[in-house]
């Protein structure tokens, strides 16, 4: 009896242990609130016409330092400020036009956003009474930083332009020129009864457009004045980081990249009648991205100097210092053409050149051409197999430089 009845004692003592352990996982808490706030950013830009700004002058007898400021042509023509039904002054009315008088006016714009944005200036053409549309026959400019932008056409607008949060935008001032060399001399000509711009009438709308500064932007590009638009008329680089040329074909010379990004998307760059040496010329830090169906074409000619020596022509060049980088990234869809005996596809001569292959068939060469070239640069190539690394060997010739390939981002 004894014995049982320590043995349940013990069973007792064991069984209330067991439960003392197994509360002490809940003998001890504590907890935290940690908010988050969250607040949207604000994109707002603010513009309006400066209505003492109109300046109005004749190119076929004055530049802009003669230029009018009464609103009067030397044809007796107008141009003005004019109040819509809410009394606002909303609305530029130009008369009377007459080739190569030229009118040009300011818009003042206001940057209250609190983050960065990118902004434009676009233009439409509005449908007029007349059956010609006299916008067909202007030049139209927009200036904005320091560099002219066309806004010629039916449609067209400046380049995107980055600016910070809160930063002061410049004034953008517009131009509108009625050519005096016409695109069809029969229009234009000196006695034409028929010219079909006589009481031609142009309607436009301008609009300063502004987005969030990292959105995704396209600039428009038209054939006509492609060139133009891609290119900065102050320095002679790219003038913004994403082109997409709506599948227009550019005749092109020399276009430098310095600095940032350049994406090109849908447009071929084509300066095979070029008597230029390089379509792409990468100069220092850059990268260079040939989007959705991107094609950039090779001048055929060798460029030749004026002693006789015959140079090699390339659709896209980075020539870079000791510690510089250049990027070139081709898209499955894109493109890149040498044509002729002294022409190269990709050419890198000195810094690191890294290089981007996304699938086969990008690069083509006409007989004698060379895809790859590298001088006294240290290259790596990214290819997504075996057979394009070995198709684009097949297509390289180095001087002194190292190249390391990858497959899928591995060394081999």
């Amino acid at each position: 009896m004894k014995k049982k009845a320590l043995l349940s004692s013990i069973l007792v003592i064991a069984l209330c242990l067991c439960l003392i352990a197994g509360g002490t996982f809940a003998l001890f808490t504590d907890s935290h609130e940690l908010d988050v706030a969250v607040t949207a950013g604000k994109v707002d830009l603010t513009a309006e016409y400066d209505t003492a700004s109109m300046l109005t002058w004749s190119s076929l007898y004055h530049t802009e330092k003669d230029a009018r400021t009464d609103g009067l042509f030397d044809n007796t023509g107008t141009a003005k400020f004019v109040t819509d039904d809410n009394g606002e002054y909303t609305i530029v009315e130009i008369d009377r036009m007459t080739p190569g008088d030229v009118a040009k006016f300011k818009i003042d714009v206001e940057n209250l956003s609190n983050v960065n944005v990118q902004y434009r200036v676009r233009m439409i053409s509005l449908a007029g009474e007349h059956e010609v549309d006299l916008t067909e026959a202007l030049t139209i400019t927009a200036y904005i930083d320091g560099m002219n932008y066309p806004v010629t056409g039916t449609e067209n607008a400046s380049v995107w332009r980055f600016i910070d949060a809160n930063q002061p935008i410049e004034d953008i001032w517009v131009t509108i020129a009625f050519r005096n060399t016409p695109m069809d001399l029969s229009d234009l000509s000196v006695g034409n009864p028929d010219n079909k711009y006589q009481e031609a009438q142009a309607k436009m709308a301008f609009f300063v457009e502004a987005v969030q500064g990292n959105a995704q932007t396209f600039n428009m590009v038209t054939e006509e004045e492609g060139q133009a638009a891609l290119m900065d008329p102050a320095t002679g680089y790219l003038a913004n980081s994403i082109h997409n040329g709506e599948g227009a074909t550019i005749p092109v010379t020399e276009m430098p990249v310095s600095g940032g990004a350049a994406t090109f998307s849908n447009i071929t760059l084509d300066s095979s009648k070029s008597t230029e040496s390089t379509v792409l010329w990468a100069v220092g830090d850059s990268t260079v991205v040939l989007a959705d169906h991107a094609n950039v074409i090779a001048p055929t000619e060798p460029y030749v100097d004026p002693d006789g020596y015959v140079y090699n022509t390339y659709a896209y060049a980075a020539m870079l210092g000791e510690d510089e980088t250049a990027t070139l990234i081709v898209d499955e869809t894109a493109s890149i053409t040498a044509r002729g005996s002294e022409a190269v596809a990709i050419f890198a001569q000195g810094g690191t050149f890294n290089l981007v292959l996304n699938g086969r068939g990008l690069i083509n060469i006409d007989p004698g051409a060379v895809g790859l070239g590298f001088s006294n640069s240290t290259v790596h190539i990214f290819v997504d197999s075996r057979e394009a690394m070995n198709e684009y060997r097949a297509m390289m010739e180095t001087i002194n430089a190292t190249v390391y390939w990858y497959i899928d981002g591995t060394a081999v």
